[in-house]
């Protein structure tokens, strides 16, 4: 009747279950063909916003500057977000082995130019050079609890934004990526 073994199993088909239907909820999300709704956004208080959402516990050290001045960006405020939350918690998840508060920040610049740059960088383990290639693609993951929808859903919503997201620089010291957005 209360068989641990059998307990335990249907434990881990209820966890799996569930990741199940989060993978599929994440995938109609990327495929969604819904119109963005684009809206000045301070991006300063976006990011803390999307951090307080991400990192429940407290663990991070964020930072923000901006080059030269404070500025706006144009996006829809809901799934921009949701591109700095999956960044975010990239971040913190790579910093697990470190002691102490996870750094983190943004640094975003306007160089007068046609874009928008926003450079979203972790002091966390960095991604080794055979992951490198692949980070990208829908429901590929280096992490043993991973979906793979995270960056794959970035690069999606950043391209619907006209804009787009790389790996700028990775190292065992961290990790930077680039969004690039129109002006």
């Amino acid at each position: 009747e209360d068989d641990p073994k059998v307990t335990h199993h249907l434990e881990v088909i209820d966890r799996e279950l569930s990741r199940s239907d989060e993978v599929i909820e994440r995938l109609l999300q990327m495929t969604k063909e819904e119109s963005i709704k684009i809206e000045s956004v301070d991006l300063e208080e976006l990011a803390k916003e999307a951090l307080m959402y991400t990192d429940t516990s407290n663990s991070s050290d964020f930072r923000f500057r901006y080059e030269p001045d404070a500025f706006e960006v144009k996006v829809d405020r809901i799934l921009f977000r949701q591109v700095l939350s999956n960044l975010f918690l990239n971040s913190i998840q790579a910093s697990n082995g470190n002691p102490g508060k996870c750094p983190l920040g943004v640094i975003a610049q306007k160089n007068g130019g046609p874009s928008v740059q926003i450079r979203v960088w972790d002091r966390g383990s960095g991604i080794t050079s055979e992951h490198r290639e692949r980070i990208f693609e829908p429901l590929y993951s280096d992490k043993m609890d991973g979906v793979g929808l995270g960056l794959p859903l970035c690069k999606d919503i950043l391209v619907r934004h006209k804009g787009k997201i790389s790996l700028e620089k990775t190292s065992s010291e961290g990790t930077v990526f680039l969004i690039e957005l129109p002006n």
